[in-house]
């Protein structure tokens, strides 16, 4: 096993020590490295089902509370703001928690620490605090406490498949403007979170020493490390994050790979964030995987930097609104947006979305039908038509003519796909 496994593997089990003797990684799994797949989990042994496999104790998942905790040692403005939330900082006794390492570059940081505003940290995301901070990790070296943690995320090099890193190239935004409409649009808002996050982050640190300031390349790696190893957690009120930015990060746990199939759970606690076998039973050498949620190629590709082996993924959908777009009338488009149903329009091998199915039923309404009384997010439509999208009906009187649209929809594209 590589050195820096078993490293982290004893962080993990030392950061435990006072909550949990049995080991907290499972001597049923491995970690594995292989091109293609990076680092991935693999069973050593036959494992059961419903076996936990992975406990993780809290206080190594890197989170804003987290970060906030670490901070509080050094910055009494933090601590005295946890504790009036009723959060404790960590132990300055506990040296599993605080390296006890002396020196120089400890000593600018600890110093520097001391100094941040208290307003300023809580006006950034928390994905904006994690890439910065985890650039602070590294640049402490051996004194921070997810030194072992951050040694086996991934290099900006062997990001290199996420089509964000081509598209702030310059020879890769050549390549970008080649790739599907959709595609194309994704990558461009994505690159446009990065630049906002990186900018707030420049704002956030305009006043601190140079050690704290972080250039794009050195950001991009953090901002990547978030986005493709984030997992969903509920944050308290007081930081007031948007859903999308209640996230952690988890030692350990990023190195299992997606599946469409439930392979793996996971649940936390006041103490742990656990992964358990959710599938019948696994095989030595068979890898484990855990599912990132119902996302599309596309959504994989760029949040990941992998897709799914060609006509796998049953989550899959072309976005048809271009050609639906076109079929709509203004006073059909202004309802539409008044009861937020306007674009992304999808379908996929299976069927269309429910959004596809109300736009098309809407257009075989009349237009004058649509009665606006002048004020937003107010427009009348037929009793029909009301019906379907509030789910008293089925919409079966719509259905023959949106199979008809939707045919020859899927013929105009297959024709402008063969002309390409």
């Amino acid at each position: 096993m590589d050195e820096k496994i078993k490293s982290l593997k004893r962080w993990i089990q030392g950061s435990a020590a006072d909550l949990f003797q049995e080991p907290c990684i499972s001597d049923g799994i491995d970690v594995h490295d292989r091109e293609g797949l990076g680092r991935h989990l693999i069973a050593s042994k036959s494992i059961e089902n419903r076996k936990v496999i992975i406990r993780i104790p809290r206080k190594c998942m890197l989170n804003y509370i987290t970060i906030l905790q670490h901070l509080a040692y050094w910055n009494p403005e933090v601590c005295f703001y946890l504790k009036g939330k009723g959060i404790s900082p960590v132990s300055a006794r506990s040296e599993e928690v605080i390296p006890s390492e002396k020196g120089d570059n400890e000593d600018t940081f600890r110093n520097m620490y001391k100094g941040l505003k208290l307003s300023k940290i809580l006006n950034l995301t928390s994905t904006q605090l994690i890439s910065w901070y985890l650039i602070m990790i590294i640049r402490r070296k051996e004194g921070s406490f997810w030194k072992h943690f951050v040694k086996v995320l991934p290099s900006l090099g062997e990001l290199q498949t996420l089509p964000i890193v081509w598209s702030l190239d310059q020879l890769g935004s050549e390549y970008i403007k080649l790739l599907p409409d959709g595609l194309f649009q994704r990558v461009e808002k994505q690159s446009k979170s990065f630049l906002k996050d990186y900018n707030k982050v420049c704002e956030f640190t305009d006043s601190l020493d140079e050690c704290m300031k972080v250039d794009s390349e050195s950001f991009l790696w953090g901002w990547l490390v978030c986005n493709t190893r984030c997992i969903y957690l509920d944050l308290p009120d007081f930081l007031n994050q948007d859903s999308k930015e209640k996230f952690t990060l988890v030692p350990y746990v990023d190195f299992l790979n997606h599946t469409l199939e439930e392979h793996c759970t996971i649940s936390v606690n006041r103490k742990f964030f656990s992964v358990s076998t959710a599938k019948s039973k696994y095989r030595p050498n068979e890898q484990l995987y855990f599912s990132y949620g119902p996302h599309t190629d596309d959504r994989l590709l760029c949040d990941y930097g992998f897709m799914l082996p060609l006509g796998e993924n049953a989550w899959n959908d072309l976005d048809i609104t271009d050609f639906i777009l076109k079929l709509l009338k203004p006073p059909q488009i202004e309802f539409l947006k008044s009861i937020n149903y306007f674009g992304d329009y999808t379908i996929t091998k299976d069927g269309m979305s429910f959004r596809t199915e109300v736009a098309l039923a809407t257009s075989q309404e009349n237009e004058s039908s649509f009665k606006s009384d002048g004020s937003i997010n107010s427009v009348s439509c037929p009793r029909r038509l009301k019906s379907f999208i509030d789910g008293y009906s089925d919409g079966r009187s719509y259905c023959v003519k949106s199979n008809k649209i939707l045919d020859n929809i899927k013929k105009e594209i297959n024709s402008l796909a063969n002309a390409a």
